[in-house]
């Protein structure tokens, strides 16, 4: 068994084995502590010192391999070159992932089988051992269980999909490919279709993402087997997922997996409520996308539907001290997300109801005065007529995309909200107005928000400011 670097092209060095055994992609992990000669001796867990030495030799060579690799000065190679080696790359870790899917199979199998046979009398020795098994990997490889698992269960699964198998073995399709077909494997019983299904995919695996792939396997699933297809559609429903939680850096993080029409229904209010970018604003595809979900949230905490505690709709809880308040600066305590400097909440105060709490000298709340808005439902209609949407000179947000901005007093310095001293504006000029020095000039009743270095281009048409 020998591994050896050939040059290539402008001789970057090349991973090519010629693999035997154990470490051969495709050959049997079960059969790799026997060893060629079948009268080796064997150590306490079942492996030969033949067969530990192919693995010293192996692991060896290839670490040669990949530093000769890792160390290559990409600067000294064109660029058909480097695109070469990104597909020997890949291809190469396709075939390394088969292999370790494969090697944690057969540990989670060896294990197994021996928990069976030492403990007869537990009918769950063997998924104990498994379990403790995924535990012990997870560790050694730092890898999570779930990834351990679905390594696991991966070459376990792919047997019934013998092409797939082989394409992932040879690193030509990877392992989220191989993962998608599995899946749609699973729930056809009929052997023929099956044994097509596999080929016809793995075919399309080669030239389609995993995404597309996973699209063109359902679609291709409802047509040939719609039984298999409704329970494939049960079975991804019985695996929704949901997980909100807050980071130690301060993150409300949310992950979600969402089948379906279910899925189908957040992308569509996620897309129905995100915005194009305002003037000036830059944002991310991932930056808008986080903006929507914020969006969609106020719209569902504004609504009716939303479900009531104690008489009271679900709301945005800030607690502030009066100090904090007359200094703009200080804590304000939120009820999930923790403490918050007043900075990121001082928007909060120019559309709320205020409520007023006394606390002792424990802390302990004593005295709450009745809930103020901070703008009449009049002021907003008003102010939703005349502006139209964001006041920022060539800004067109509409008005359900805005916030309302005080031009005013601000209402944490007793500042009382008018039509006269309320305009609407959406949250990137918002935190201009607030934190950014710009300014508003008034035309013809109208007002506009602009840089105070730059006029504003909309020409007055008649009247003095108010």
């Amino acid at each position: 068994m020998r591994h050896r670097v050939l040059q290539r092209r402008s001789a970057w060095p090349a991973l090519a084995a010629e693999a035997h055994g154990a470490w051969h992609a495709t050959g049997d992990p079960d059969a790799a502590d026997g060893g060629a000669d079948g009268g080796a001796r064997r150590g306490a867990d079942g492996g030969t010192d033949a067969g530990r030495d192919a693995v010293r030799e192996v692991a060896h060579d290839l670490e040669v391999a990949v530093t000769a690799v890792v160390t290559r000065d990409i600067d000294e190679v064109d660029d058909g070159t480097l695109r070469d080696e990104l597909q020997l790359l890949t291809r190469t870790r396709n075939r390394l992932d088969a292999r370790r899917s494969a090697v944690m199979s057969a540990l989670s199998r060896r294990d197994a089988a021996r928990a069976r046979t030492a403990r007869p009398d537990n009918p769950r020795a063997g998924e104990q051992a498994a379990r403790q098994l995924r535990n012990d990997l997870a560790g050694d490889l730092g890898l999570t269980h779930g990834e351990v698992k679905q390594a696991q269960q991966l070459d376990k699964r792919l047997a019934d999909a013998p092409v797939a198998r082989a394409a992932f073995a040879e690193g030509s399709i990877s392992q989220r490919h191989a993962e998608v077909i599995a899946d749609c494997l699973q729930h056809v019983a009929d052997a023929r279709r099956m044994a097509e299904l596999d080929a016809e995919l793995t075919e399309a695996a080669r030239r389609m993402n995993p995404v597309e792939l996973g699209k063109y396997a359902r679609g291709r699933l409802i047509e040939l087997d719609n039984t298999a297809a409704e329970e494939a559609a049960r079975a991804r429903r019985q695996r929704r997922s949901a997980r909100l939680s807050l980071t130690p850096d301060g993150y409300q993080q949310l992950f979600a997996r969402l089948p379906g029409i279910a899925g189908e229904t957040v992308a569509t209010a996620v897309h129905a409520f995100r915005r194009p970018d305002s003037p000036g604003e830059h944002r991310t595809p991932e930056q808008a996308t986080a903006d929507a979900v914020v969006a969609m949230a106020e719209a569902a905490l504004a609504s009716a539907a939303a479900p009531r505690q104690h008489g009271v709709r679900p709301h945005v809880v800030v607690t502030v001290s009066e100090e904090s308040v007359a200094r703009s600066r200080g804590t304000a305590d939120t009820v999930w997300s923790g403490p918050l400097p007043f900075d990121e909440v001082e928007d909060v105060f120019d559309d709320s109801t205020v409520c007023r709490l006394v606390h002792d000298a424990r802390g302990v709340p004593t005295e709450a005065s009745e809930g103020v808005r901070t703008v009449p439902a009049g002021v907003y209609r008003g102010i939703v007529d005349r502006d139209g949407g964001c006041i920022a000179d060539g800004c067109d947000q509409k008005p359900q995309w805005c916030q309302v901005m005080h031009l005013g007093v601000p209402y944490r310095f007793q500042g009382r909200l008018t039509i006269k001293t309320a305009a609407l504006g959406c949250s990137y000029h918002h935190d201009r107005l607030d934190r950014r020095g710009w300014t508003v000039t008034w035309f013809d009743g109208r007002p506009v928000l602009h840089h105070p270095d730059k006029p504003p281009r909309r020409p007055p048409s008649r009247g003095d400011p108010p």
